[in-house]
């Protein structure tokens, strides 16, 4: 993710907006915590986000039929250094440190979410609760029948209506960037003036 903002601003851009889907808006939520062009990130985006992993690893063995107790204990060796061995993981992952629930606070980039009350695959409730926790920050829109990450094929316009109206205000003048490009699932947009054409 560095390299592709690095690459955006390299190439004329003067502010970043992030789009993630599913897991691409977990790395852009940790993104816009650590990286050092935190402060050039105006807005996210995000469709379906991973938003609490110990909810989403509870999820997956509920609906494999995986005794409580066995996802339990999963969750403990992937962030423990012993369950290295068994996991393949070079390092221990923290899943506490990415539960946006519990760290709403701390969001201090503006957030549109989008997620549909039918995924089947990253439950909805994480992203409803961070936004009721920080309403300041997060806007929570909701969709129905839409499958996991599937609200634009369910609804297109509605889809595009609603970010392109939540993005208008947060660009001097009304400009929506019209260049995106994409890397490992999260967007970025160049600033007007690099706009082809």
């Amino acid at each position: 993710m560095e390299a592709a903002i690095e690459f955006a601003l390299a190439n004329g851009a003067e502010e970043i907006v992030l789009f993630g889907w599913s897991m691409g808006g977990a790395i852009c939520l940790q993104t816009a915590d650590l990286s050092p062009h935190r402060h050039l990130i105006r807005a996210m985006v995000l469709d379906a986000p991973v938003i609490n992993w110990v909810n989403v690893l509870a999820h997956h063995a509920q609906i494999n039929r995986i005794p409580s107790l066995v996802g339990r204990y999963g969750q403990l060796m992937l962030g423990h250094p012993v369950g290295r061995r068994l996991t393949g993981l070079a390092a221990p992952v923290d899943l506490k440190a990415m539960d946006w629930v519990a760290r709403a606070v701390e969001v201090r980039t503006p957030t549109l979410i989008i997620h549909s009350v039918d995924d089947e695959y990253v439950p909805y409730e994480p992203s409803a609760l961070l936004a009721e926790r920080n309403p300041d920050m997060v806007t929570f829109e909701t969709f129905n029948h839409a499958r996991h990450t599937k609200e634009w094929n369910v609804d297109p316009e509605r889809w595009e209506n609603l970010i392109r109206a939540w993005l208008r205000p947060s660009w001097p003048r009304g400009l929506i960037p019209a260049r995106t490009a994409k890397v490992c699932g999260c967007r970025w947009r160049l600033s007007p003036r690099t706009s082809a054409g």
